[in-house]
């Protein structure tokens, strides 16, 4: 059996369209039949999983005026904490004491050294360091 059979009967149980007379050549074959029940077999079990382990839900509807509602009373609250937000940071600013705008000040100095060095540890290999990675 080549693969191109496999591929055949695989797309036909998978419901895409197959030539007839590529299944039928496909099925003429006895190791191609047994993969071909053996697919139905494993769809088959797949469903009655899919059955078993799927709780039953009993769902309303919901009506399409109260999705409308819930999107307007977002809407409205949305609005109204944007205005009274808006109407804060007005008050809190004055009557134009304050520019709208900010200064930023950028210092392109250069940093402080740093101070020498107090103590130096030094490392020796296989005295008080070893390569774990190298194996030494």
């Amino acid at each position: 059996m080549t693969d191109t059979q496999f591929d055949i009967i695989a797309a036909f149980v998978d419901g895409e369209h197959v030539s007839p007379d590529a299944l039928k050549t496909a099925l003429a074959d006895a190791d191609a039949r047994d993969y071909f029940v053996d697919l139905l077999s494993l769809r088959e079990a797949s469903r009655q999983l899919d059955a078993v382990a799927a709780p039953i839900k009993i769902t309303r509807p919901v009506r399409p005026w109260l999705r409308l509602a819930g999107a307007a009373a977002g809407l409205t609250a949305a609005i109204g904490v944007g205005y009274v937000a808006g109407n804060r940071t007005t008050l809190a600013r004055g009557a134009g004491d304050v520019p709208a705008t900010a200064e930023t000040i950028i210092d392109l100095s250069t940093p402080a050294p740093l101070p020498p060095a107090t103590r130096v540890i030094k490392l020796q290999n296989g005295v008080n360091w070893s390569d774990q990675a190298k194996g030494r």
